[in-house]
This record gives C-alpha cells, sequence and structure tokens, in this order.
C-alpha cells in the first residue's frame, strides 16, 4: 500500500492564514504526515492539477521552529542537490508576517516501511540498504550528518528498487576537527585517566563536582548509536551508519522495530544484549568514557549473527482477517543458507559495531563483497 492511498484531510483554511502565497499557488490534495513542528502535504501546482504528473511534497514549518534551523535544513538541502538517492529541494518560501516557512519538493511515491520490511527478498534488501548507504556516503563528503536516520526518513519503492533520504530537520554540518577536539575529548580524561570510580559503583567527588554534560541527543529512539547513548562529544557519520545497521538489522531479522523506545540506559542495555557488553565496554574505553554498567546478566559477546538468524527463520507471513484482526498465515521462506545473506550479516556486523572508531564508514560499506 503507497502512502497516496492513507492520506488525510487537509486544514486549509489554517493554510491559507499561515502561508496565503502558498494556497494561491498549489492545489492541496491531502496529508502525507505531520509532526510536532511541521506538517508535510502532497499538493500540485494549480495550472498543472489536471495532470497526474508533477505531484509535490511540501513541508510547512510551524512558526516555533528556530530559523537558523530551517536556515541549516535548507542550506544542506540544496548543498546535497538532490544527488545519491537524496531528495531534492525544489525551492523554499516563507511570510515573514506569521513565520512560517515551507519547503518544496518533488513527491516521491513510496510504500510505508511497516507493510514490507518483512517481505524484503535478499535482492531487495540488497538494493535498500545500498541506496540509503549511498546517501550516507554522499552526506558524509559534504561534511554533513543526517542525525535522524530511520525507515520513515528513508522513502522506499519495492516496486522499483529505489529510494530517497528525506527529513534534514536535525541534520548539522560537521566540523571533522571540532568532532575530533582533544578539549572536547578531555572532558572525562582525570576520571578516566586515575581510574576514580571504586569497587563498590559510586562515583568519586571530582565527578559529582563536574559540570552537567551537553551534547547532542537528536535522533530517534531505537536508532540512536551508542556513542549518543553515553553522551560523547564524538558524534560524526557514524551514528548515521549505525542507524543504517538497525535499519538492515529490521529487515534481515523481520522484527520491526527491533529496540523498542526505551530511555538511554535501558537502550544501552538492548544493545548489549545484541552486541556483547565486551564491545560495549571496548566502546566506552575508546570513547574516554567509564560509566557504571551491571554487565552480569549479559552475553558477553557478540550474539548478533545467531539472533538474526533465529529470527528470520522463525517469521511467519501477517495478514489481516474479515474483522482486521492480524493473523500469521504461512511461515516466510528460510533462505539463510544463502551466500548472500551470509555477507548480508557479516556487513550487519561492521555497521553494528559498537566502538565508533572501528565501524565501517558509508564509503567502505558500499565496498562490501554484498554489493558485489
Amino acid at each position: 500500500m503507497t502512502v497516496t492511498a492513507t492520506l488525510k484531510s487537509v486544514d486549509l483554511p489554517a493554510i491559507e492564514k499561515r502561508i496565503p502565497e502558498l494556497a494561491e499557488m498549489m492545489d492541496f490534495i491531502g496529508t502525507i504526515g505531520s509532526g510536532t513542528f511541521a506538517t508535510v502535504y502532497l499538493c500540485k501546482f494549480k495550472e498543472k492539477s489536471k495532470s497526474p504528473e508533477n505531484l509535490l511534497a511540501v513541508k510547512v514549518m510551524l512558526p516555533i521552529v528556530n530559523p537558523k534551523r530551517i536556515e541549516t535544513e535548507t542550506g544542506i538541502m540544496y548543498k546535497a542537490d538532490g544527488k545519491h538517492s537524496v531528495m531534492p529541494l525544489l525551492y523554499d518560501m516563507g511570510d515573514p508576517k506569521t513565520g512560517t516557512s515551507a519547503l518544496v519538493m518533488p513527491y516521491f511515491e513510496h510504500t510505508d516501511f511497516s507493510h514490507y520490511f518483512d517481505k524484503l527478498t535478499l535482492f531487495e534488501i540488497k538494493c535498500y540498504i545500498y541506496g540509503l548507504l549511498d546517501a550516507l556516503a554522499h552526506l558524509n563528503r559534504l561534511g554533513i550528518v543526517h542525525r535522524d536516520v530511520k525507515p520513515a526518513n528513508y522513502l522506499f519503492q519495492q516496486s522499483t528498487l529505489r529510494g530517497q533520504l528525506a527529513d534534514f530537520g536535525l541534520s548539522e554540518f560537521v566540523n571533522k576537527k571540532e568532532v575530533l577536539s582533544e578539549t572536547k575529548m578531555n572532558f572525562d580524561d582525570k576520571c578516566y585517566e586515575h581510574d576514580c570510580l571504586n569497587q563498590k559503583d559510586s562515583i568519586c567527588n571530582f565527578c559529582i563536582g563536574k559540570p552537567t554534560q551537553r551534547v547532542s541527543r537528536s535522533g530517534s529512539p531505537g536508532f540512536r548509536a551508542p556513542e549518543i547513548l553515553i553522551k560523547s562529544h564524538r558524534q560524526d557519520g557514524m551514528i548515521d551508519v549505525w542507524a543504517a545497521g538497525v535499519c538492515l538489522l529490521s529487515t534481515l531479522a523481520r522484527r520491526y522495530p527491533f529496540f523498542p523506545r526505551a530511555d538511554d540506559l535501558d537502550a544501552l542495555i538492548q544493545i548489549g544484549a545484541v552486541v556483547g557488553s565486551e564491545n560495549l565496554k571496548k566502546a566506552c574505553k575508546a570513547l574516554k568514557k567509564k560509566g557504571v554498567f551491571n554487565f552480569q546478566r549479559l552475553p558477553v559477546k557478540s550474539q548478533l549473527k545467531d539472533i538474526v538468524k533465529a529470527l528470520r527463520i522463525n517469521s511467519w507471513e501477517m495478514k489481516k482477517d474479515e474483522n482486521g484482526e492480524a493473523t500469521f498465515d504461512k511461515q516466510l521462506p528460510d533462505d539463510t543458507d544463502n551466500v548472500d545473506y551470509e555477507k548480508a550479516v557479516d556487513l550487519l556486523s561492521n555497521l553494528l559495531e559498537a566502538n565508533p572508531l572501528k565501524r565501517f564508514s558509508a564509503e567502505k560499506a558500499l565496498q562490501h563483497e554484498f554489493f558485489k
């Protein structure tokens, strides 16, 4: 089922009030989706309303959005220039009286992830993740971090095997030198170097007296990389690669969402249960972080390959009966003895490397054997 088949109604009077120029130029067909800060509409220019082509996706942002944030989003989209599976931006407009802004993009027909994540073949998975990694590699070359990679923001059409990365509302230009700055990396050095955490799992007076750490935590629950969860300042394109790995994990394991919504500590435990406590501890050490965790009940080594295989094998096709109730119709085919499956899981383990210093970059991931 495509997104256009599930459009919601449009509050046209509200649009005419907030940004009248937009209402004069376009016919609003329906509402694609809405969030706290913006609503996306399906539109057509009025002079082209009789044609099924030239559909547009128009993102209307409320006045509560910081103007600098809007400036950054538009600047990033113009710089990415719609290349390498990135959603193009045709133009932006705004109403200075109401403070409402709008971004006009070509509409990309796609299917909601929940309708196909458990039905993709290995070839389709290959096309899905290649397009996403290609977009991330393009952004990385431009010094851009998306910060909110998730299935809802990578629009994919199963029938054409094409996708586009969208929604740059949290994206940032990243200065590599600033990310790797010693002054930022040394925030915890005194604690870390002198092992100030004692054997009773309490925290020393030096730690207690330190100012509160303020680092970016943007991103969606379930897709945040370990470095975000442990409040590391080292946040670059590797956080996008981790999130892409979680997308791949859902398609291979046929489970979505894979990591349920949780607070930072619970999210770390969920990750540790998959990648192993040893890998999580090594990641903390590499980022000069030392936290108080109880890993006693978590597996020491990574369980990723075993978990994915067990879940993929034990997957059933879900359908809805005449009452709308979900039923499990038949078991999905087991393709885990396929060479491509082994390559896909190997790629997955490199994308979901807890230590960002060892994690594959998007560029390196594109050279993986899975895509050859």
